[in-house]
């Protein structure tokens, strides 16, 4: 069966990951006000739209980040994008670059008359289920793209005499976009214009509503090594039959996960290792029924060795071909070799009219092969950084005089 990238879920089931969504939702309102205070002099801009206006627990919101470049130059964006906080669901998630996300989800008005001494709603933006695939996207001068991001809404709650409630309600929705890099420093003299600096979204209104009574289905299960030992710090995503996620969690230090208030239904569960550089998931079914309406799973991961480039991490990588005087040389083409005895990469690329190519990678050392008629085929090495990010590189020729 084909597997696809579905849209995420999550319903936290720890105090750790709420504590975290909750610290990520009070750092939002800062970095809201810098972010609007900057919009007026960037170039892009971003506009967002929710698939659905009513979200009930534990469903998440599927946000559409519109970009549009205002700008003169084109401008590249990184993809995918991240919650901004440092912390995933109790996970530290140490970055050196990318792009991110900050949701921001004030409530407007509660389905039960006015409270008052409330928490704030919390927005989190989720991984995607599958193997992720980072690329860099060109933007052209007055050009569109858009962006799926799936980001699970925690409403406010109010303290009561038997503990904390959720308030649900009516909620204004909005993201604040940011993008930075650690080795931009790599991309000088290359005329890349990947875009970095933070915009605020318009705001967007929707309602978050309790579950329905009927919603009493569960999924729980254990995550294992092929020795049986628990296996703590894995992202298991629950998604429907026809692979829309709609649940996520990361499994506690047991190896287990529990998952309710799902509807009676057929469904995909994945789970894959946080942070790793291979794709070495898997996926179970889980059926729901009125007679079961609970699925108890017993998840073995077993790690074998990858053999095929394509299920190794990538990484945007940006070539320039110049002469030896630095001006740029279009019509080249590169072959780009990755090799470490077990996976062969081979990626091909043709530049453009500026010079300029675009290949998606695997870190490490990668053997470029440039051929262009008229001049010297040039044998080099680009040693592409294992951080997160973008690396960029410039390749000299040796040509004839015309």
């Amino acid at each position: 069966m084909t597997r696809t990238h579905g849209r995420t879920l999550l319903k936290a089931h720890a105090s750790g990951p709420a504590r975290a969504f909750l610290m990520a939702g009070l750092a939002v309102a800062s970095g809201l006000r810098c972010a609007r205070a900057q919009t007026a002099t960037q170039p892009l801009t971003l506009t967002i739209s929710v698939s659905q206006s009513v979200i009930p627990e534990p469903f998440s919101a599927t946000v559409s980040l519109h970009f549009h470049n205002a700008g003169s130059r084109a401008v590249w964006l990184y993809k995918p994008v991240h919650d901004a906080a440092s912390m995933f669901m109790g996970i530290v998630s140490p970055r050196t670059g990318g792009a991110s996300l900050a949701t921001y989800l004030q409530l407007i008005r509660a389905d039960e008359g006015a409270v008052a001494g409330t928490s704030p709603g919390v927005g989190t933006v989720l991984r995607p289920p599958d193997f992720p695939h980072p690329t860099a996207v060109k933007l052209s001068a007055g050009g569109d793209a858009t962006e799926s991001a799936v980001i699970h809404l925690t409403p406010a709650t109010v303290r009561t005499a038997g503990g904390t409630r959720p308030i649900f309600g009516t909620y204004r929705l909005s993201v604040v976009y940011s993008a930075s890099y650690a080795n931009m420093s790599a991309l000088k003299g290359t005329d890349v214009n990947v875009w970095q600096g933070s915009i605020s979204s318009n705001p967007v209104t929707l309602k978050i509503e309790p579950a329905p009574d009927s919603a009493g289905g569960v999924i729980a299960g254990t995550v294992l090594d092929r020795r049986a030992s628990p296996l703590g710090g894995m992202l298991v995503s629950i998604s429907d039959w026809t692979e829309h996620v709609i649940t996520q969690q990361v499994t506690a230090a047991d190896g287990g996960f529990y998952v309710d208030g799902l509807p009676l239904g057929r469904y995909w569960v994945d789970v894959r290792p946080l942070g790793s550089d291979r794709d070495t998931g898997l996926f179970e079914h889980a059926v729901l029924t009125n007679s079961q309406p609970e699925a108890r799973l017993r998840l073995i991961m077993l790690h074998g060795r990858v053999y095929e480039g394509r299920k190794m991490l990538h990484k945007p990588v940006f070539f320039r071909i110049t002469d030896n005087a630095g001006n740029p040389l279009g019509g080249a083409e590169l072959s780009i070799l990755w090799d470490n005895g077990t996976v062969l990469s081979n990626v091909k690329v043709k530049n453009n009219e500026d010079g300029l190519a675009e290949a998606d990678v695997i870190p490490g050392t990668n053997y470029v092969t440039v051929k262009r008629h008229g001049c010297r085929k040039k044998n080099t090495v680009a040693n592409v950084s294992h951080r997160s990010g973008i690396d960029a590189f410039i390749i000299a020729l040796t040509c004839k005089e015309k």
